[in-house]
């Protein structure tokens, strides 16, 4: 899979929403070096991912959501208003940053959303 999203969170990390198998979403355990499936992405292809108070997120695509790996669970969240697709994201004192990107109706974009869970 390529252009997945990635997070971590702890000693774990995530990957998921790629190129040929969006839904499909892991976790890396560092501490036993192995590899285990999470529950699947709603999320799309092109997406980054954040962490912020211990919820990985996954912004991009048509949709933007919350991972909650206690509950293996996933929220949708409101973060930018439109598909958004190759972007980057960042996280600085609480609060998300995603920059530029695309989408397919007006090409790159040079626009930059803020989010505050």
């Amino acid at each position: 899979t390529s252009d997945a999203a990635c997070f971590t969170i702890g000693t774990k990390a995530y990957t998921g929403t790629g190129l040929g198998n969006p839904q499909q979403f892991w976790e890396y355990d560092a501490t036993t070096d192995s590899w285990n499936r999470k529950t699947d992405s709603p999320g799309d292809e092109y997406a980054s991912g954040f962490v912020i108070n211990n919820l990985g997120y996954v912004a991009g695509g048509s949709d933007n959501w919350s991972f909650d790996p206690v509950n293996n669970s996933w929220s949708q969240v409101a973060f930018f208003v439109d598909v958004r697709a190759g972007g980057s994201a960042f996280v600085i004192n609480g609060k998300a940053y995603y920059a530029c990107g695309g989408n397919g109706q007006i090409g790159l974009v040079n626009e930059f959303w803020e989010f505050t869970p």
